[in-house]
């Protein structure tokens, strides 16, 4: 895999953090495969099966939470082909509610990420409990 391709990705999964940071629901959900295939699993063990199932969930992320932040550390990016890989990162979400109550949540994400007509999505997130803290 090309050093092109990695720092393609790395925009990528920034862009993504971004997006979430600056409360921009469309360019949020524009990283993601928006189709009854698509897969998320979140670190509850929730799954959601289809873009609709989880578009619903970002809805309500979105109309409840005042914030989030978005951090990776040391994604590890793999290329199966010229257009599928997969990342597999460290992550803390950062959140904090309309009470002004924080939260903190660490573990490991996975990522499909597939290029569909020269754009980047994600068809399949998994985000998990790291057993000891990462951050």
């Amino acid at each position: 895999m090309s050093a092109a391709i990695v720092r393609e990705i790395e925009a990528f999964l920034r862009s993504l953090r971004q997006s979430l940071s600056a409360r921009d629901i469309k360019a949020y959900r524009g990283h993601f495969w928006t189709n009854r295939a698509f897969v998320h699993v979140d670190i509850t063990g929730r799954i959601d099966h289809g873009w609709g199932a989880h578009e619903e969930v970002i809805d309500q992320e979105f109309r409840y939470l005042e914030s989030e932040q978005l951090a990776f550390k040391e994604p590890q990016i793999h290329g199966h082909g010229d257009e599928t890989f997969t990342v597999v990162a460290q992550f803390k979400l950062d959140a904090v509610d309309p009470g002004g109550r924080e939260q903190s949540t660490t573990g490991v994400a996975s990522l499909v990420i597939v290029r569909m007509s020269g754009d980047f999505k994600i068809v399949l997130a998994h985000y998990s409990k790291a057993p000891e803290e990462v951050f």
